[in-house]
């Protein structure tokens, strides 16, 4: 997954934002390489409140190093004792940690 994936949109009629994610095709997912992408797109929007998801995404995006801001690996590893507003590295953060942060049941 890459930075480029999530989007943050502000509907122009509405004022609205919302995050949009634009799956690319994998070879691990049924139906290969060749598989039709999805009618609707997948949508999150803002809810306010300190749970929001557009939100919380702005601040991740933000604190990214500025060469990263929107591009690069989505995943970082997190430095653990960040001394300025940048609290990722430019390091991709393996899957084994991802594994752990987001463990299914």
């Amino acid at each position: 997954m890459c930075r480029e994936d999530v989007n943050i949109i502000t509907s122009p009629h509405s004022a609205v934002k919302y995050v949009t994610f634009k799956e690319g095709p994998t070879k691990t997912r049924q139906g290969g390489l060749r598989i039709a992408q999805k009618a609707v797109k997948p949508k999150m929007f803002a809810t306010g409140g300190e749970k929001c998801p557009v939100m919380l995404l702005e601040e991740m995006f933000s604190r990214r190093p500025p060469e990263l801001k929107n591009c690069g690996p989505f995943y970082l590893t997190t430095i653990s004792k960040p001394k300025g507003q940048v609290w990722f590295s430019r390091q991709r953060m393996g899957e084994h940690k991802i594994g752990q942060i987001m463990k299914f049941n």
